[in-house]
């Protein structure tokens, strides 16, 4: 955060000082970019699942199912600055061996997630695209790019 020399206020955009001051990101896109780091790990986790469908005893990654439930709680405590959790990685227990050996990776479900995982990817880019393209029309007065 800055604090503008002209007005003295937090996050101001005042011209006057000579220069725009910090603008901190909504609390809907810093929630939009948490989400889409988790779309981006878990894109990593089902790559390397879908590597290892033969590996004997790999054991399923994927994001931290709890991760939803801490970004919510995040943001029902009032989503301070920096409080939002990042997503991590962790063995899935709830996947069980479909093998003898003791993979736990089913390619099947692996594709589908993976699918399923592109298509919030591309809601998160074009949600978070749409910000900035509000904010450049804000500050130059064009629509276009």
């Amino acid at each position: 955060m800055y604090l503008c020399n002209h007005c003295a206020d937090w996050n101001c955009i005042c011209l006057i000082g000579g220069m725009i001051q910090g603008i901190e990101p909504s609390l809907n896109m810093r929630i939009a970019q948490r989400s889409l780091d988790a779309c981006v790990l878990r894109q990593e986790a089902l790559a390397s699942n879908i590597a290892n469908v033969e590996t004997p005893g790999y054991k399923r990654m994927d994001v931290a199912r709890d991760f939803a439930d801490r970004l919510k709680s995040a943001v029902q405590r009032g989503g301070a600055k920096n409080a939002l959790p990042a997503p991590r990685l962790m063995e899935d227990s709830q996947a069980r061996a479909l093998r003898v050996d003791g993979n736990t990776i089913d390619l099947e479900n692996e594709l589908l997630q993976m699918n399923k995982n592109q298509v919030d990817h591309e809601y998160l880019t074009t949600l978070i695209g749409s910000n900035f393209k509000s904010l450049k029309m804000a500050i130059t007065g064009r629509s276009s790019f």
